[in-house]
């Protein structure tokens, strides 16, 4: 593969961003096929220049890139607010800094997301002990599914 970390932004066009942020119009097809061979380029330029290898980089462009395709990263873009390259930018950071939380989350960090080993019956704590962990997981998971 090319090195790609000079890549240059393309100049921004309103009409390709408001296409994008349609995907049941006709054009967006091809709108997104433009989109995605002017700007792959300059965001992985941008990831491996902050220190993302390049392999990883590619796959968090193919999450990118799929989370673009519903037009909800495009529906939020204001140009009044800022250029798309900084908007864009934003939003690639914010999904490699999700990514990279997800990848290192550990779960031995939180014992009370997994079942619990069956204590010895003749452990009386450890029943206890078991039981509150399962009542307490219970109610968070009971809280967070009734938002």
């Amino acid at each position: 593969m090319e090195d790609s970390r000079h890549a240059p932004f393309p100049p921004t066009r309103a009409s390709l961003v408001g296409l994008l942020g349609a995907p049941g119009s006709a054009a967006w097809r091809a709108t997104w096929e433009r989109f995605f061979r002017d700007y792959w380029r300059p965001l992985h330029a941008w990831l491996r220049r902050t220190g993302t290898p390049s392999a990883d980089a590619l796959d968090l462009l193919q999450d990118f890139f799929l989370l673009g395709q519903d037009g909800a990263i495009f529906s939020d873009y204001d140009p009044t607010r800022g250029r798309l390259r900084t908007f864009l930018l934003a939003c690639l950071a914010n999904h490699r800094r999700k990514a990279w939380r997800r990848a290192s989350a550990r779960p031995d960090r939180a014992p009370w997301l997994a079942e619990a080993d069956e204590p010895a019956a003749d452990d009386p704590e450890a029943a206890f002990e078991r039981e509150w962990v399962r009542c307490q997981r219970d109610r968070a998971v009971a809280e967070v599914e009734g938002r």
